[in-house]
């Protein structure tokens, strides 16, 4: 009987040991993947505000005021002229 309980405890202290660096080498292990993704959702973040600025730059009324003038070569509508609007609906269907 105390022949087992020394083995008992031989086997025990390194195995607790083992299970110690074990658990130290996972923790660092998610501490270096919390890392990784915490850069990538700020590099992830920030190109996103780019794209929303660049949005909101070429969304703006000026510049499609610009394009429409220049690239296009559309000139805007003077409010006495008339205009002719023609409205395309869709077809109703016969019955039957």
């Amino acid at each position: 009987m105390k022949k087992l309980v020394l083995i008992v405890m031989a086997v025990s202290v390194p195995m607790m040991f083992f299970l110690s660096v074990h658990q130290v080498y996972r923790y660092q292990q998610l501490e270096r993947e919390i890392t990784q993704l915490q850069a990538k959702q700020t590099e992830l973040f920030e190109i996103n505000k780019r794209k929303i600025a660049n949005i909101a730059i070429l969304s703006s009324p000026k510049r499609i005021a610009e394009l429409a003038r220049n690239s296009l070569d559309l000139k805007q509508q003077q409010p006495d002229s008339k205009v002719l609007r023609i409205v395309l609906g869709t077809k109703e269907k016969p019955d039957g």
